[in-house]
């Protein structure tokens, strides 16, 4: 990162985005955090203070900063502060930027932007979402195990449901008996983007363009069709993996439905 910065002439990153502090702080920060990165010299992360002290345990830097909603707590009066320390005050500072149609990703808000314009009124602001990006999509093998083992886990936790899946269960039992298999053998969440461990059956599993289905009190009835759509994470990395189920004998429609 810091090397594409030099390239692009950036004297610090303030990343707001999950993805990116989870990459470059390899711990989970579940609550807002905010990873300052500067041209030379190790990170420093902004996180909530309750989750400060085991960030920093988990974490591959020790830089880690409480904030709270408390006077000299206050994680952008932290944050100016680092940078007028560092004399960053007319500096070239990026940012991440942008939006996903998809899901909350975290980009830098409009109202932190202008702290850090009212702030700085001299610095100058890039966009280093798309440097980002650049550097992610390239995984050493280290990371590529940690997809690998993420697959692994969720191909044994459908495994596991689909020798236990029966008429009469809840879509929540279903979804525990996922959970309890992928635990077991190390996922560390189900990631929850979509419901964690997406069950639905019945018209549950027959919504328009699929849809996401968490798992609901739902009794499974014979002849349902069932959407199993298991999640991991293993190192932050996840893995997903989506199997449809026929409770019986199915129907000619169904079958001509899962042929194709």
């Amino acid at each position: 990162i810091q090397a594409k910065m030099d390239e692009q002439d950036i004297d610090v990153l303030i990343a707001t985005r999950l993805s990116t502090v989870g990459y470059v702080f390899g711990a989970f920060v579940p609550w807002r955090g905010i990873a300052v990165i500067p041209r030379e010299g190790e990170p420093q992360l902004y996180v909530l203070g309750l989750d400060g002290e085991r960030v920093k345990d988990d974490s591959f830097f020790k830089n880690v900063t409480g904030v709270a909603p408390l006077p000299g707590m206050a994680m952008w009066d932290q944050i100016l502060s680092y940078l007028r320390v560092r004399g960053l005050e007319k500096g070239r500072i990026g940012v991440e930027l942008g939006h996903s149609p998809i899901r909350i990703e975290t980009f830098l808000l409009a109202s932190e932007y202008e702290i850090l314009r009212d702030a700085f009124p001299q610095a100058s602001f890039e966009n280093a979402t798309h440097l980002l990006n650049e550097i992610f999509i390239i995984k050493d093998e280290a990371e590529i195990e940690s997809f690998r083992r993420a697959a692994e886990i969720c191909d044994l936790g459908l495994g596991v449901v689909l020798k236990e899946l029966r008429v009469g269960m809840t879509e929540t039992e279903v979804a525990g008996i996922a959970e309890y298999a992928m635990r077991k053998a190390g996922s560390e969440l189900n990631w929850t983007f979509t419901g964690g461990q997406e069950i639905g059956s019945g018209h549950r599993a027959a919504y328009y363009w699929g849809g996401c289905t968490p798992p609901t009190r739902k009794r499974i009835e014979r002849g349902d069709n069932v959407v199993l759509d298991v999640h991991a994470m293993y190192n932050l990395y996840l893995g997903d993996l989506a199997r449809n189920a026929i409770m019986g004998e199915p129907t000619p429609e169904q079958q001509e439905l899962s042929d194709v």
